[in-house]
């Protein structure tokens, strides 16, 4: 299993590094436009796992093309106090040169996008790298859930292994936390509008507030990006939430979006439409909206 990671900065690193400790390929690759980085980030791993029979190592375009998946990363964090739309703007054009080159060289990967942000990043390659829709997959709800559980795990005083929670919609902040579907040890959870409008705000709040202390995050991604290769590699037909290339499901078109899906070994084997009230269907098309307005922003 040959698996590269582009964007060989903190995050990247991080991601090629639990992939390699869960041994989930046999060779990793990294890159990035900083070769010397890149280079860097290769030896040190290769010094980690020398014993562990993983080849690991910089790369090109080209010296990836045979890869099983690709993990793209590259981009600038999100700073605090900027928009989604702000950040597109910037990380748009990265994207487009990186959609450029695996459509160049590239033709039958499961690409996983974290580039935020990521719904309409992972829509732009779609657009750009002529893969499946199938095959791009935004790595973002899964992280969205892990808040949501946490939330969840300190406001009823239970363990996290305990929840089933998962938050599907555009990641940023129309994230829609699907509360139909909340249980707890097995029971289902009942909500008040204003008890969901809380909780909802603190999973927002959950991922500025690290942004804000540390200046990005990286520990989760790299944990749910792992989680989703995994899903891929083992052909595991997992049911996780993700960004998803939609086609009429949902009533939508055009766009990515955070939705539950089936994931194997060729990417997103099935999107599963769950029934949503009437609070979380105006959440998710407001979602839907500003994806669809950033796409057209990027677009121009």
């Amino acid at each position: 299993m040959k698996l590269s990671v582009i964007g060989a900065g903190r995050l990247g690193s991080l991601i090629a590094y639990s992939i390699a400790i869960t041994k989930l390929a046999d060779e990793i690759l990294l890159v990035d436009v900083a070769k010397e980085l890149a280079k860097g980030q290769a030896s040190d791993l290769t010094h980690a796992y020398i014993d562990y029979g993983i080849k690991i190592s910089d790369a090109d375009y080209e010296q990836i093309s045979d890869s099983d998946i690709i993990i793209i990363s590259a981009g600038r964090p999100r700073q605090p106090g900027q928009t989604r739309s702000d950040l597109a703007r910037i990380n748009s054009s990265i994207i487009s040169n990186i959609g450029e080159q695996i459509a160049k060289h590239i033709h039958k990967a499961i690409v996983i996008t974290l580039t935020n942000p990521t719904d309409s990043m992972n829509y732009l390659l779609y657009r750009k790298t002529n893969l499946p829709a199938a095959h791009l997959i935004g790595s973002s709800s899964l992280l969205d859930s892990s808040r949501f559980k946490t939330v969840l795990s300190q406001k009823y005083q239970t363990n996290g292994k305990n929840i089933d929670a998962i938050v599907i919609g555009e990641h940023g902040e129309y994230q829609m936390p699907y509360f139909s579907g909340v249980k707890i040890n097995g029971k289902k959870l009942e909500f008040t509008k204003a008890g969901m409008d809380e909780i909802k705000e603190e999973v927002r709040k959950s991922a500025i507030s690290v942004i804000e202390k540390k200046g990005l995050t990286e520990f989760a991604p790299a944990v749910f990006t792992t989680q989703l290769a995994e899903a891929v590699i083992k052909d595991q037909k997992r049911l996780l939430p993700c960004s998803c290339i939609l086609n009429g499901q949902y009533g939508l078109s055009g766009l990515s979006i955070g939705v539950p899906a089936i994931i194997g070994r060729n990417g997103i084997e099935k999107i599963v439409e769950v029934e949503l009230s009437s609070y979380e269907r105006e959440i998710f098309e407001k979602g839907a909206s500003s994806i669809k307005k950033i796409i057209s922003e990027t677009s121009q």
